[in-house]
C-alpha cells in the first residue's frame, strides 16, 4: 500500500497507481537488491524468529534459494487485494482467491479466478506448451497445480505464469 500511496498518480488515477506499483514490485522481485527492499515492507522483518519459508518468499528466487533451501522455488501463494479511495475501489487477484462485494445483502464477484479450467487461462497455458489435465473435476497444469497464476511458485512460473 505504501508504493500505491506514494505513486504520483495516486490522487488522479488510482488504476494507474495500483498497476504501476504492482509492476514495480514484480520487477523488484527479479533482483536481489529489490527483494531486500521488498522484505523491509514486511512486519515480520523485525522478527528474529521469522519462519525461513516466509523469508524465502520475501527474499528468494529459485536461482538464489534453491542452493540453500531446495524447496524454496516451489513455495507460492494466491492473493487478493483491494484499494479503496473515496468512492473508488480497485481490486486485483492472483490465483483462485476471490474478491466479493456485498451491497444490501447481494453478492457481486469482482475478480475472476485464475484456474486452468477457465477457457482463456487454458488457452494461455496450452500456448505456453503445457497441458491441462482434468483430475477429480479440477483442471490441473500438467496434472499438477490447480491454479494458473500465483505469487511465487517460481518453478511453475518459469513456464506458464
Amino acid at each position: 500500500h505504501l508504493e500505491v500511496q506514494k505513486h504520483p498518480h495516486f490522487n488522479d488515477s488510482l488504476r494507474i497507481a495500483v498497476e504501476s506499483a504492482f509492476f514495480r514490485m514484480d520487477q523488484m522481485m527479479m533482483t536481489e537488491e529489490g527483494r531486500r527492499e521488498l522484505s523491509e515492507y514486511s512486519p515480520a522483518n523485525n522478527n528474529a524468529n521469522m519462519n525461513s519459508t516466509v523469508k524465502d518468499m520475501l527474499l528468494g528466487c529459485a536461482c538464489v534459494n534453491m542452493k540453500r533451501r531446495p524447496g524454496a522455488a516451489d513455495v507460492g501463494s494466491t492473493a487478493c487485494v483491494a484499494v479503496i479511495r473515496g468512492n473508488q475501489i480497485i481490486v486485483g487477484n492472483a490465483g483462485d482467491c476471490r474478491c466479493v462485494l456485498s451491497r444490501n445483502g447481494q453478492a457481486t464477484v469482482l475478480t475472476t479466478d485464475h484456474k486452468p479450467s477457465v477457457p482463456a487461462e487454458r488457452r494461455r497455458i496450452e500456448n505456453a506448451g503445457r497441458s491441462v489435465v482434468v483430475t477429480g473435476g479440477a483442471g490441473r497444469i500438467d496434472g499438477g497445480i490447480a491454479v494458473s497464476r500465483s505469487i511465487g511458485k517460481v518453478i511453475s512460473c518459469m513456464f506458464v505464469f
